[in-house]
């Protein structure tokens, strides 16, 4: 099953591993992210950073549109997570339906980008397309900071 899915800048960190595994079972966490399945080098990485005892998949969106319902089904517990909501919109796009909230963890300020809350920087084609995720009936939670209140998109996008 999948127990939680998230956008992040930094796919796998600390906070993934020890934090968030307090608050949701994880056996295995599957990143989808186009460009990293081509680095191998990185791949290896994540799958280091996660621990021995988490299993690290890396799939494109067209590999996790199959891979998914699998997880769903599965009596081992995954998390979903994302570099950017550019990939949720694309994997929305080619057919995936998400079965819960997604958590919108950092997004970091690059040239380009918009401060929306503190952690969460994004340019305009990333907010238009936590919009199009909204838009869709999923739930958006921006959380940068696991150890803080959620605040849903939709409130966010209204500061700005």
């Amino acid at each position: 099953m999948i127990t939680h899915y998230r956008i992040d800048c930094r796919l796998i960190h600390g906070q993934t591993t020890t934090v968030l595994r307090k608050q949701y079972p994880c056996d295995g966490i599957i990143v989808v992210d186009n460009p990293l399945v081509e680095d191998e080098m990185m791949c290896q990485f994540y799958k280091t950073a996660a621990g021995g005892n988490i299993r690290v998949l890396v799939y494109t969106t067209e590999k996790a549109l199959i891979q998914l319902p699998k997880a769903e089904a599965s009596s081992k517990n995954y998390y979903v997570v994302f570099r950017n909501a550019l990939t949720v919109q694309e994997l929305i796009q080619m057919g995936y339906r998400f079965k819960d909230d997604i958590v919108v963890g950092p997004q970091s300020a690059r040239s380009g980008t918009k401060d929306y809350i503190f952690g969460i920087s994004l340019t305009e084609e990333e907010a238009r397309a936590m919009d199009f995720i909204q838009s869709q009936g999923i739930n958006l939670l921006c959380n940068p900071f696991i150890n803080r209140t959620a605040v849903p998109w939709t409130k966010v996008r209204e500061r700005k």
